[in-house]
């Protein structure tokens, strides 16, 4: 059942980032909710960030890559930043992927609450990929103080 359903979220993605004028396609994913529907607005800054490749001891035929960005959150007031999932897409299928529950969450930012407009730095550094990712993803989780969740997902071309 994982297998078909990574599938076709991966067909999603893809199907979805064909937006030329920019790379920030906003909120693509069905659990998504619609711009309508809640005040919250959740984008990446630099919407087109950078991609870099790093050597590693444990990257010894290909390289791992690396790149850093913002997550900005506005009107979300009284939310918490639940959980971050990120993955890189190659193009063909799934990249690795780096999940950041809510204790990581809190070492990395202190408090993860959201009071009128918030920025959230990232800089992953994902594992041996072998091909130059194409396709960042970002799944955001919201939990408001009742535990009702809130999902997010952003993609961005590189």
């Amino acid at each position: 059942m994982r297998p078909l359903l990574l599938l076709v979220m991966s067909g999603m993605v893809f199907a979805s980032c064909g937006n030329e004028a920019g790379s920030y396609t906003g909120r693509m994913s069905v659990t998504s909710p619609d711009a309508a529907s809640t005040p919250l607005a959740v984008r990446l800054s630099p919407e087109k960030p950078t991609v870099t490749g790093f050597a590693d001891v444990s990257c010894r035929l290909v390289p791992g890559f690396e790149t850093a960005f913002d997550v900005i959150v506005t009107g979300g007031s009284g939310l918490n930043l639940d959980r971050v999932t990120l993955q890189m897409l190659d193009g063909t299928h799934l990249g690795s992927a780096l999940t950041f529950p809510t204790p990581v969450l809190s070492t990395m930012f202190g408090s993860t609450v959201i009071v009128g407009s918030r920025s959230f730095r990232f800089k992953p550094r994902f594992g041996c990929l072998g091909i130059t990712p194409q396709v960042l993803v970002v799944d955001l989780l919201f939990r408001d103080r009742f535990g009702t969740t809130l999902p997010f997902t952003l993609n961005t071309k590189f």
